[in-house]
């Protein structure tokens, strides 16, 4: 196995190497050279893939400094990147990036918010987001290209009925347990692709697979459709360029994408929220489903270590439970201050790709993470 894990602690300097996985063995990863021994094309920003698939329950799939900041997508130094299931990326992304943060923030809803109300929320954020001009930048970015994953329910999860989809959910989940396939017969996957770059899940098998070009008339239905968690957001009906159906997130399939992560000789950079991988949204408390290790084998898995997340607000990573659980100011202030402290593992990462001391960052995710 050798997905690779930067658990952000503050460490030393570069040509150390540090403990991780199974017993004390540690892991060295040297740029331009891959793990047959042969040599990889340009330093390592040059062989590096993003990708950004965030949870859909998590207050970050919405809020871009929990990991994914500005530089990121702001780098030149990432070429033929392949932001999956990202942030829309415009011309100007800290811009947008701003946007973003600022909308979702102070997003602010009646007493009794109903699912309509939420779903015309987030659409209203992402308006904000894009702009007038984003969806062409977006299809026309010189740099990057963007692929969302959403799913096409299946019988009665097509239903936007409460009770049906509950149960039908409920059904999902129970043959879950005994194989994660059985989720084909309620979900096929939707891959909205940039054709200028197919992405390494192109051809991924396992569940029933559409592919659908993305475009001006359907990007925007797309990254709706991704985060369209059941119960708690509408689905999205026919999708231009799509099967007609009911579109939803695509973790109810590919929670953490146990999907190829990376084409040929190049390596996969996965900013995440922490260090387990979990193949389905259903696997959630199924702790014996891991992913496929072919499918993380050059993942470089970015996550925040235990003492940075007891540093924030609650010692907690923001969720949707802070609806529920904060006045809309004590949310508003706590999700502030976790933004602000979030500067800190973009300014450390920064410092560490300058000097040239990721291979010196690099441990072994452990056995049970994968």
């Amino acid at each position: 196995m050798r997905c690779r894990r930067l658990d952000w602690r503050r460490c030393g300097g570069a040509g150390e190497t540090y403990s991780g996985g199974r017993g004390e063995t540690a892991v060295e990863w040297k740029s331009g050279v891959s793990d047959e021994g042969k040599p990889m094309r340009g330093r390592l920003p040059d062989i590096l893939e993003v990708f950004a698939g965030l949870e859909s329950d998590r207050a970050p799939r919405g809020n871009p400094h929990f990991l994914a900041s500005p530089w990121v997508t702001a780098d030149p130094a990432f070429p033929g990147l392949y932001l999956e299931d990202a942030e829309p990326t415009q011309l100007d992304p800290v811009a947008a990036i701003e946007r973003f943060e600022s909308a979702y923030i102070e997003q602010r809803y009646s007493a009794r918010p109903d699912i309509h109300e939420i779903t015309a929320k987030t659409r209203e954020i992402l308006g904000a987001v894009l702009g007038d001009t984003g969806i062409a930048e977006i299809l026309e970015h010189p740099l990057f290209r963007s692929h969302v994953m959403a799913v096409r329910s299946r019988n009665i999860t097509a239903s936007e009925n409460k009770w049906l989809l509950g149960f039908g959910l409920l059904a999902a989940a129970t043959l879950n347990t005994i194989s994660r396939r059985s989720l084909g017969l309620f979900f096929e996957r939707a891959l909205f692709y940039d054709a200028r770059d197919l992405p390494p899940c192109f051809d991924a098998g396992g569940f029933p697979l559409q592919r659908i070009e993305l475009s001006i008339a359907n990007l925007q239905d797309a990254i709706v459709a991704t985060g369209a968690i059941p119960l708690a957001l509408s689905g999205v009906r026919d999708i231009s360029g799509a099967t007609p159906g009911i579109y939803r997130d695509g973790g109810l399939i590919d929670y953490h994408h146990d999907l190829p992560h990376s084409s040929k000789e190049r390596l996969t950079l996965y900013p995440h929220f922490f260090d387990r991988l979990i193949p389905g949204w259903f696997d959630k408390r199924l702790r014996w489903r891991r992913p496929n290790a072919a499918h993380t084998d050059k993942t470089i898995l970015i996550s925040p270590s235990d003492e940075f997340v007891s540093r924030l607000p609650n010692a907690k990573i923001p969720d949707r439970t802070d609806f529920l659980n904060y006045t809309p100011v004590e949310r508003r202030q706590a999700w502030r201050e976790c933004v602000a402290a979030c500067e800190e593992l973009a300014d450390e990462f920064s410092e560490v790709m300058e000097k040239d001391q990721l291979a010196a960052r690099l441990q072994a995710l452990p056995e049970s993470a994968v």
